[in-house]
């Protein structure tokens, strides 16, 4: 049977804060359910939500490698393929 997390629980397994949960419930970055005034997220629905970060961080991590590469292949503005 699925568990339901409150916010509490949802910022304690991931390390973030409220405001951030929040601002990802608001562009539906995390599936949840509201019961009452309550936001509620599956076990899952927070698993999917980590795996997402760990999948942006990657692309994001990726991007910075490839920019730091095309940078060192320039010297003074120069390419070391023309030096």
């Amino acid at each position: 049977m699925a568990q339901l997390n409150g916010v509490n629980e949802i910022c304690a397994r991931t390390g973030l804060g409220r405001t951030h949960i929040y601002e990802q419930i608001a562009a539906g970055t995390l599936r949840t359910v509201k019961v009452g005034r309550r936001r509620l997220a599956t076990d899952e629905a927070i698993d999917e939500f980590i795996d997402h970060l760990v999948q942006k961080s990657d692309a994001v991590n990726r991007s910075q490698k490839h920019s730091d590469t095309s940078k060192r292949s320039q010297v003074d503005g120069r390419s070391l393929a023309a030096s």
